[in-house]
């Protein structure tokens, strides 16, 4: 469909002549007294086909361009006093035919709402849709703020649109890849060993090796080319059967490695770490590691979740610990779910994350942690042993906490465990939290005993 240019109403495209107006054929008849046919006035109206309405007034067809409305308008044409056009403007017979026109035109504005051009007064007659006079009214403004606002709209939801679009790519693949490429570069780095030259201390040759690091005394030099790296590599986490293998760093907080990686770059995945508590060279009662639980990819301390499961204890009962002064293997004694806050448990908290007790206080915590294990390893403890707790967020209920606790190979024992021994606890014990989202009654709503340190 096209619009005539005449009477601004839809015609077929194939036709030749408009068959409202006429058009385009030979029929058809303009005015030579009238504005051309596809005059714009004020920049906004295209003025078409002309009627002479009477020897004052010449009406024509018109179209508002912005909205694209047809209405009729009126042109002043006083024939008395008109001796022709200039272009479009009126030229007038002498001097006191225009001045009378001048004050026609003048009262002309009074009385009606039009604008003033070409030497005489436009006005509009009819608009079946009721569109904007051809001068700039303030509905004029509000519909071009209109468009404006649409526009700022639309580009503001592209930009939005492209930002989440990139920031869910950047989260779920770029910067996954990134971790899995660092976490292979560095558990290439946690495995090569320091080329040994008879006759010299390894540690003096990496420190001439390495002639800007300060090594701490008695560290292992297969670890030398980490802590050059970064000398807040503290040691090296492994787990065979569940093919973890991470370096573990140490600073003076427990902030720090939940949002940055080994290299120090900011990352979701952050990096596994041992409490800011702990002692390295000697092992404190409670060796603590901290790690992020990346449920989305497993990563990290996310293939913890693994061990709820006996079968998972079955095919990884052990747990290796290198610090950078020496190698540990531990026994998993351990699977609990414990709350971070004492709102979560009746106003309790068992504190599992302590570094340092008593025989006494120990054999204590060991109580309460039979109560709340989800299965028994057939592993022995006495008050005497160290002990390591993994510890990682879990989505049992807001902000719960999974630990999974092994005991230190004592001097002297095997550190083979015998899986057959395992058995599936009856009824652990909970935090409150967990029975309510799971809508079940807690049986040890009123159970007092909870393990305390001095």
């Amino acid at each position: 469909m096209k619009l005539c240019l005449a009477c601004f109403r839809k015609c077929e495209d194939s036709v030749q002549s408009c068959p409202h107006c006429g058009y385009g054929s030979d029929s058809f008849v303009h005015s030579a007294k009238a504005l051309p046919i596809g005059t714009v006035l004020c920049g906004e109206t295209m003025t078409g086909k002309a009627e002479i309405t009477d020897e004052n007034t010449i009406t024509y067809f018109a179209l508002d361009k912005q909205t694209q409305k047809p209405f009729k308008l009126e042109e002043y044409y006083p024939e008395e006093l008109v001796a022709g056009r200039k272009g479009n403007a009126l030229l007038f017979k002498n001097s006191e035919c225009a001045e009378k026109a001048k004050d026609r035109i003048a009262s002309l504005e009074n009385e009606n709402e039009g604008f003033a051009e070409n030497n005489t007064y436009y006005r509009v007659v009819k608009n079946p849709e009721p569109a904007n006079p051809p001068k700039k009214s303030k509905k004029t403004f509000k519909s071009k703020a209109n468009k404006i606002f649409r526009k700022i709209a639309y580009v503001s939801a592209i930009i939005c649109l492209v930002l989440s679009v990139s920031y869910l790519v950047n989260y779920y693949i770029a910067e996954p890849l990134k971790h899995r490429k660092s976490t292979s570069e560095l558990q290439n780095m946690l495995n090569n060993t320091v080329a040994t030259v008879p006759g010299i201390d390894p540690l003096e040759q990496i420190k001439k090796d390495y002639p800007g690091v300060n090594f701490p005394d008695g560290m292992n030099p297969n670890y030398a080319e980490l802590y050059a790296i970064n000398n807040e590599f503290a040691g090296q986490l492994t787990i065979n059967g569940l093919d973890a293998d991470y370096a573990v760093m140490q600073t003076d907080n427990n902030d720090k490695y939940l949002t940055v990686d080994f290299y120090g770059n900011a990352s979701k995945y952050g990096q596994p770490y041992f409490d800011y508590r702990n002692d390295l060279r000697t092992l404190n009662r409670n060796t603590i590691i901290h790690g992020h639980n990346m449920r989305s990819d497993n990563e990290m301390f996310g293939m913890l979740e693994e061990y709820r499961k006996p079968e998972t204890f079955k095919k990884a009962p052990t747990i290796k610990l290198n610090t950078l002064y020496g190698s540990y293997t531990f026994k998993i004694y351990a699977v609990i779910i414990v709350n971070s806050n004492s709102e979560q448990d009746n106003g309790k908290r068992f504190y599992y994350n302590f570094t340092n007790a008593t025989d006494i206080e120990f054999a204590d915590y060991l109580k309460e942690l039979d109560k709340r294990k989800l299965y028994s390893t057939g592993v022995d403890i006495n008050s005497q042993d160290k002990i390591l707790t993994l510890s990682t967020c879990c989505y049992d209920f807001y902000d719960a906490r999974l630990a999974v606790i092994g005991r230190l190979v004592r001097d002297g024992e095997n550190a083979e465990v015998d899986t057959s021994l395992v058995t599936t606890a009856s009824n652990p014990k909970y935090p409150q939290a967990y029975y309510d989202a799971k809508n079940k009654t807690n049986p040890y709503k009123n159970d007092e005993h909870l393990f305390t340190v001095t």
